[in-house]
């Protein structure tokens, strides 16, 4: 085993001092030239005394020549650790550490080791060396970094304490010229982007990169360029995309002086790589189908930007998305910013419609887009001819309404052959009611349109309740409740008509003119919303092309509100 001895040589009664060589102890065989006789194994030493140094293993003297050497031990044990370490951030931006001395059980301590990092626990970084309990680090501080200490004592044996060191920590402060609020971000491309509040008395700044927080770094501005608080340090600058870097500026005076110590210290990684496809998992309209919901969701798996967990890359920041009726869309930053994975519209109009999605990181990259293809169909189309049922002839020119839980939910007047049509109808169950006149209202048996059956067309043939004799004239509904009344009467030929309305007391309440330019029975809607509950007499005139004029029989009718 290769051990370190220490030995005071003296001649005579001299002591000698511990030489600075040390030797190393080896077991041998007996040695014919030792002046001692005796027997057992002896200890030789090798190195610069040579050879000639012998004993037994229990002596407590070597012979070497023509002197002795005592043995003071052989050390292998480290010194005690340091007590009462402290470290005490000063206004100079330095960090000053005081401790206890310590003690060594087998020799004496001959020095203090400093060791330094900016993370707990991890101190590989081997700062200073002292004789001394104190030390003021003043290297490379960077302001707002928390730097962490251990001392750890060496004996002049060379061991030094491995086990059972406290560690200290201390922020770095700033200076008043210091430069404390400096921010980076990555931007577009790769390139980093530094912005610091200016300092009153500054010629310029210098700006530093480094790979590693807490190091100053390298110089990557020019002097006397950089005189305001900005600064963008570009990939033509030495910049690896994905690696993040850490930045201080520091402040320069009119004399060249530079404020090297508390200045902030400010991270971002380089990021000139576009984030993935994002790509989309889930929508309550499938792809390319027909849906009959106006209120699409949509929700996409993550954008990954390259690298962002193993390089310090900036990772994603959102999305961008547009919905379009158009096919295609170029890709534009107008589009709208979403932070969420999803995202959602409501009362989209029928028809064809696309999602477009794009990833975007912090630095301003984005992906290529993404285009989701969906239609909408809310409603459809009832369409039909009206007919009478007795002689199966087309009703032209009579009102349909399209019912919808009992109400008009619109209306129209058919053509020259019955026929009638409704577009854009919402999805749901209807029924129709066609005004023939002289019939009371025809209402049809209920229906249901769906997307499944959107386009819905067939022949309603009305039948009469209650048919006008020649010469008879109806109003309807009597007693009428809110709304309108409809009045139907007999013309021989195309005429001119007109309806006046009188009170119980003979003052006229309102009228109503229509002209029809087909002969049969007809029909005229007048609103009563301005009459009061009470009986009126109503008067219809008849005017034909020719001016002749038929005044039909007067007619009561009563308005009923609650």
């Amino acid at each position: 085993m290769r051990l370190t001895v220490l030995l005071f040589l003296f001649t005579g009664t001299l002591w000698c001092a511990p030489g600075s060589s040390s030797y190393s102890v080896y077991l041998e065989e007996a040695c014919s030239a030792r002046p001692l006789s005796i027997s057992g194994s002896n200890y030789s030493v090798s190195g610069a005394l040579g050879t000639g140094l012998e004993a037994t293993p229990f002596s407590a003297h070597y012979g070497v020549k023509t002197g002795y050497c005592q043995t003071l031990g052989i050390d292998i044990i480290e010194p005690d650790p340091v007590k009462d370490l402290t470290a005490e951030a000063l206004d100079s931006g330095d960090i000053k550490l005081n401790w206890t001395a310590s003690s060594d059980a087998e020799s004496w301590i001959k020095s203090y080791r400093v060791y330094r990092s900016t993370v707990q626990g991890v101190f590989g970084n081997f700062t200073a060396e002292t004789a001394g309990t104190e030390f003021t680090d003043n290297s490379g501080l960077v302001f707002g970094v928390r730097y962490y200490y251990v001392v750890k004592p060496s004996d002049i044996a060379g061991n030094e304490t491995e086990e059972n060191n406290s560690t200290v920590s201390a922020l770095s402060k700033s200076l008043s010229t210091s430069v404390k609020s400096l921010s980076a971000k990555p931007l577009q491309g790769g390139s980093i982007e530094l912005v610091w509040d200016i300092i009153s008395g500054s010629a310029f700044y210098r700006v530093y990169r480094s790979e590693t927080e807490g190091v100053k770094g390298m110089k990557v501005s020019l002097d006397n360029t950089v005189t305001g608080g900005a600064f963008t340090d570009t990939s033509s600058n030495g910049l690896t995309n994905g690696k993040r870097y850490f930045y201080t500026a520091q402040f320069v005076d009119i004399y060249g002086n530079e404020q090297q110590k508390g200045n902030a210290q400010a991270a971002a990684p380089s990021d000139g790589e576009a984030p993935s496809v994002p790509v989309i998992s889930n929508s309550s309209h499938p792809e390319g189908a027909v849906s009959d919901n106006s209120a699409p969701i949509f929700a996409w798996l993550e954008s990954v930007d390259p690298n962002s967990s193993t390089y310090g890359a900036s990772g994603t920041a959102g999305y961008r998305c547009l919905l379009s009726r158009s096919a295609p869309e170029a890709f534009s930053k107008g589009w709208a910013f979403v932070k969420d994975k999803k995202t959602s519209f409501s009362g989209l109009e029928d028809g064809e419609w696309y999602f477009y999605l794009a990833g975007e990181d912090v630095a301003g990259n984005f992906s290529l887009p993404v285009k989701y293809r969906f239609l909408i169909k809310t409603g459809g189309t009832v369409s039909g001819q009206a007919a009478d049922r007795e002689g199966n002839t087309a009703l032209k020119l009579v009102r349909v309404e399209l019912l919808k839980d009992g109400k008009a939910a619109a209306f129209m007047v058919t053509g020259l052959n019955g026929e009638y049509s409704f577009s854009k109808v919402p999805f749901g169950r209807y029924s129709l009611l066609i005004f023939k006149p002289g019939f009371a209202p025809f209402k049809t048996a209920e229906f249901e349109l769906s997307k499944n059956s959107s386009e819905l067309s067939s022949q309603s043939l009305v039948s009469a309740s209650r048919v006008l004799t020649r010469g008879e004239i109806m109003a309807y509904p009597n007693p009428a409740r809110a709304g309108a009344v409809t009045f139907v009467y007999e013309l021989e030929t195309p005429s001119t008509v007109t309806i006046e309305i009188y009170d119980s007391a003979g003052k006229r309440a309102g009228s109503a003119e229509d002209r029809h330019s087909v002969a049969g029975f007809r029909e005229t809607r007048k609103d009563i919303t301005e009459l009061s509950t009470g009986v009126y007499l109503y008067s219809i005139k008849l005017k034909d092309d020719s001016g002749k004029i038929t005044r039909l029989p007067l007619r009561k009718f009563s308005v009923v509100k609650e």
